[in-house]
């Protein structure tokens, strides 16, 4: 069974996530166009709790992860079909946006 999650940042958008069932194992692979600096990490909210998946790794023009989590370990989050990821920064805030210079 294979499905896609969609990844939001602060409500937008940001990329997808794919999840495949193998198994007694899901394997999520996360790819996201490269938006800005910083670190991010990707995260599986659900009914009964939310689950660190990683941190997003440059390649490129691309952020991507990949991760493998035991069906168990998503039954027990409430997360086994999950249906929505988000990104937060390193410290579990809001990853940081880039700030324009105001005009002079």
């Amino acid at each position: 069974m294979e499905w896609e999650i969609p990844i939001y940042e602060q409500g937008m958008l940001r990329g997808q996530l794919r999840a495949e069932r193998q198994g007694l194992r899901t394997v999520f692979r996360a790819d996201c166009p490269a938006w800005d600096e910083g670190i991010r990490k990707v995260w599986l909210r659900g009914g009964r709790g939310n689950l660190l998946l990683g941190t997003l790794v440059p390649e490129g023009d691309r952020l991507r992860l990949g991760r493998t989590i035991s069906n168990a370990m998503l039954r027990e989050k409430g997360l086994e079909y999950c249906q929505r990821a988000e990104i937060e920064g390193a410290m579990g805030q809001p990853a940081p946006q880039k700030q324009s210079r105001p005009a002079q």
